[in-house]
């Protein structure tokens, strides 16, 4: 079995990143994808995250009506913040038969030499990378990176809790699961 994980504190998820989720599933050829749902990324300031509960909430609303997604919640019983190569070390000891793949956006590659132990991973693991645009960087010939061209939603986290706290619209941005949910529990205002 192949499976896509894609890592993020889905702050909230969003309609980009189940999009993301099913353009790399089949560019890999995946069987599945896991969204890792991060308690803490060390590049993210605790005080604008969720509780992680209520996003594993959400996170489960918004992909319920795909049998081939899930969430994985193994960062939130490790050491915060999350390290992707700890968290991927953990999976390869749980699951030994399993072949994992990191997907993610360009802009991963711009800080992954800031990542805990990054040759290692880049090694170990192979890479599905979205773009919107043209991408040019030294990373891009690495055997384990391969880019996936995508048309995307203009769509982002930071600007829905924006819009949240407007008492904008979000429709069209997120599942209407997670819409439900977010007003029937007053999130993010």
């Amino acid at each position: 079995m192949k499976i896509g994980l894609l890592f993020g504190s889905f702050n909230p998820v969003h309609n980009g990143h189940l999009m993301i989720a099913g353009q790399l599933m089949t560019a890999a050829a995946c069987d599945e994808v896991w969204f890792v749902l991060s308690p803490q990324n060390p590049f993210k300031r605790e005080s604008e995250l969720l509780p992680f509960e209520n996003r594993f909430i959400l996170l489960n609303a918004a992909i319920r009506d795909e049998p081939r997604f899930s969430v994985c919640d193994i960062e939130q019983s490790m050491p915060k913040p999350s390290y992707t190569i700890d968290t991927m070390k953990a999976l390869k000891e749980m699951y030994p038969d399993i072949i994992f793949c990191i997907f993610g956006g360009t802009d991963i590659l711009i800080n992954i030499d800031k990542w805990k132990d990054s040759e290692e991973l880049l090694n170990s693991f192979p890479f599905y990378i979205y773009s919107r645009q043209e991408t040019t960087g030294s990373l891009l010939s690495h055997h384990n990176i391969q880019i996936v061209p995508s048309v995307l939603l203009d769509i982002s986290s930071t600007h829905i809790r924006a819009n949240i706290r407007s008492k904008k619209s979000l429709k069209g941005m997120l599942p209407d699961s997670v819409i439900a949910l977010i007003q029937h529990f007053n999130w993010y205002r």
